[in-house]
């Protein structure tokens, strides 16, 4: 054995060892048929077998039922853990039973390698599946430790992937131990230290865990992965050399290590890594949750910028199953589980209120008798179970303090503070992350929402925008009077989001630093752009252009910034205005996150955006597109595709005057609200047009500045009306 290995682990991953008691070919456990070993350790042999109920594929592990008694422990302990959490970066346990002289475990069967063995093939994983592998090991830690169970014994050979299938399984929990069980804070058996030497963190090298042991051992894993290497950093001889490594020398950071591209993402991972293998338990990650959180970030931005897709999705944990552990499926102290789930409602999703509960459901549960020592898992059950989303945080913050009678006080009280809101438009898991109750707007900046597939992304802005207006008695889509002509608008409700483009989008100009933008009111949006009718109508000019072969419904071009407020704004009163540059770009993007409002696909411009395409190169040699929109010139309005929020030619056909001036974003550090620029040389235009054959300019965050009294064929405009003008 390795002598790397610490004594008593459940499995070596050995391939090779002849059954003792019976023959693979033969044996049948149950209803389960064996079809061979799969390995074998001090504890027990592990098999593949198939069920022959329903012709399924699992493990069998077993071990002697008069075996070590410590042995016996820990099977039926990794039984537990495992058949009380349902997650796809964990084995499930489907059964336990004893028969002729062994206990068995029937689990879950993954086909793939281990990490150790991917690493060891020296056949190296792209980048994007390393982030969507780090991804999984952190939530699958972030899971087991929400539960209060420690894995202690996180390597790579006891991580299992599939590439094919995009799988990442953490295994062997066989001495995982819920650290709130533990009457004191040691790790050893026999006098032993657990876990495998090399990836041990600084504390369990003394006999002691703590609450981030494990992030030590992820982050020790993780580093192997993004550099390559078959061994952990503190591999040494013997394992004492091993324990002085660990609590005295720190590897060669990842950016140092690797010298490979993009600079930025390394540099990024290195932190993240190097934080967690700090050998001070206070200054590593305090959640397993908050590095899967970054790896997401990380892999999204790394798709967006190389359109390269992962062998492995991203997983996100459903904050009901975080909630389910803490309340009902792990059984503690009244004070050990608010101590461990108290940080996890600190986070938004628990904070918010977004389900219609009545004061009469809870004043059914309050008078029920519980144990003593069950009382906060029941209240918890019931504000996180039955009452998903009806968090009152005062008083589970006081539950560790509060004696019989002031429990019973708090519960009755709590029953006047139920909020009653209406459904839910979104998923729960997305409206609680999104939806600020506070300032009744709806976060686009949230990780939550960013790791939406765009088809997502574009049904629930538009569900969202439905909802805000039937919560507000207002239209989707208005038609205003301008004098004798309508206009269309669209209902544009209130969010946060993100203007401008990240660093790494293609395309992209200096003048366009990601920042968070608020728009914080409501307002109405032409639903096209303005046309030469409408122009006309409210001016009394004709517009026409016959050598651009304009008509009534094409919009309008060949009007400045000065035209505009000299001959159009002062006779519709104080009614209409151009949208701001934030409110033109959060309207266009329309909740999307993606590069162009429709995706991340430029080759789809055509079906969206009228550009110089394959018409215009019949006259003009200078064009040479390999898009079709179908048009020549100048477009009439709607003749493209909409957006999320049903606005058309959003992007394309003409640009359109914004109230701005055009100059650098500022105060890029905080969140800015409703901002207007009200200074400069040029006025903000966006939207791209007919006449440009860059498709990069097709981009929801592209911008540039005009000069005022420029009148053009390629600039138009939109106009905009506020919710509170009737």
């Amino acid at each position: 054995m390795d002598e790397h290995r610490l004594p008593d682990s459940f499995i070596e991953n050995v391939k090779t060892r002849s059954l003792q008691e019976m023959s693979p070919r033969q044996a049948t456990i149950r209803s389960y048929r064996i079809m061979q070993e799969l390995g074998s350790g001090a504890m027990g042999n592990v098999y593949q077998a198939i069920d022959t109920r329903s012709n399924k594929v699992v493990a069998i592990k077993s071990i002697r039922s008069s075996g070590n008694q410590s042995h016996r422990d820990r099977f039926i302990r990794e039984y537990k853990l495992l058949s009380i959490i349902n997650h796809e970066n964990l084995i499930r346990a489907y059964e336990f039973f004893e028969e002729n002289g062994y206990l068995h475990m029937i689990i879950e069967y993954v086909e793939g390698a281990s990490l150790e063995e991917t690493l060891l093939k020296k056949a190296p994983l792209n980048l994007s599946d390393k982030l969507a592998i780090a991804n999984k090991i952190c939530r699958g830690i972030e899971v087991l430790n929400t539960a209060g169970i420690i894995h202690r014994d996180i390597k790579p050979a006891n991580i299992m992937i599939n590439s094919a299938k995009g799988l990442t399984k953490i295994l062997d929990l066989g001495i995982g131990k819920n650290i709130k069980q533990m009457g004191e804070n040691h790790l050893t058996l026999d006098g032993q230290v657990l876990g495998t030497a090399m990836y041990l963190s600084p504390e369990q090298t003394k006999g002691k865990i703590t609450a981030t042991s494990d992030i030590f051992s992820v982050g020790t894993v993780l580093y192997q992965l993004f550099t390559d290497t078959c061994h952990s950093p503190f591999d040494r001889k013997g394992i004492f050399e091993c324990f002085f490594a660990i609590n005295s020398f720190s590897p060669l950071e990842i950016k140092d290590a690797v010298h490979l591209e993009p600079r930025w993402l390394y540099e990024e991972v290195s932190r993240v890594v190097a934080k967690a293998m700090e050998k001070d338990s206070n200054c590593r990650w305090q959640s397993a949750g908050q590095m899967a959180h970054i790896f997401e970030e990380l892999h999204q931005k790394l798709q967006h910028a190389t359109q390269r897709m992962s062998s492995f999705h991203i997983t996100a944990v459903n904050p009901q199953l975080l909630h389910s552990l803490h309340a009902v499926k792990i059984k503690v102290r009244d004070s050990d589980l608010v101590t461990r789930y108290v940080p996890q409602m600190d986070s938004p999703p628990a904070t918010k209120t977004s389900t219609h509960t009545t004061r009469r459901r809870l004043n059914k549960y309050k008078d029920q008798q519980k144990p003593k020592s069950n009382y906060a898992a029941w209240m918890i059950a019931l504000l996180s179970g039955a009452f998903i989303g009806v968090i009152l945080m005062f008083v589970v913050q006081n539950f560790a303090a509060l004696g019989n009678e002031e429990k019973q006080n708090t519960t009755r009280s709590a029953s006047v503070k139920i909020e009653t809101q209406t459904k839910m438009p979104l998923p729960a898991k997305i409206w609680d992350k999104c939806w600020n109750e506070k300032q009744k707007y709806f976060d686009f900046t949230q990780l939550v929402w960013k790791n939406l597939r765009h088809p997502q992304q574009v049904q629930y802005a538009g569900e969202y925008q439905k909802w805000y207006a039937q919560q507000h008695n207002l239209p989707v889509e208005k038609d205003f009077v301008l004098r004798r002509v309508n206009m269309r608008m669209m209902l544009i409700p209130p969010g946060l989001f993100f203007m401008g483009s990240p660093y790494f989008e293609r395309g992209r100009s200096n003048q366009e630093q990601q920042h968070k933008v608020l728009i914080s009111k409501c307002f109405w949006l032409g639903k096209y752009e303005v046309t030469c009718e409408q122009w006309k109508d409210v001016t009394g000019e004709n517009p026409l252009q016959q050598d651009l072969r304009v008509h009534r419904q094409h919009p309008i071009v060949f009007v400045s910034y000065e035209d505009i407020r000299r001959k159009l704004l002062p006779k519709l009163g104080k009614s209409f205005h151009l949208p701001t540059e934030a409110q033109w770009e959060y309207s266009c993007r329309a909740g999307t996150t993606s590069i162009f409002y429709w995706g991340n696909d430029i080759g789809l411009v055509g079906k969206h955006a009228n550009l110089a395409d394959q018409l215009l190169s019949q006259i003009s040699f200078r064009i040479q597109q390999r898009v079709s929109d179908g048009f020549y010139l100048l477009a009439p309005v709607g003749s493209l595709g909409q957006n999320p929020f049903l606005l058309h030619d959003m992007m394309g056909n003409v640009w359109e005057w914004n109230r701005d001036y055009y100059g650098p974003y500022q105060q890029l550090n905080q969140v800015q609200k409703d901002p207007l620029m009200t200074k400069g040389y040029l006025i903000s235009i966006r939207s791209g047009s007919w006449s440009l054959v860059q498709e990069s300019l097709m981009r929801s965050a592209s911008r540039r500045g005009f000069h005022p009294s420029k009148r053009v064929d390629f600039v138009g405009l939109r106009l905009m009306r506020r919710c509170d003008e009737k």
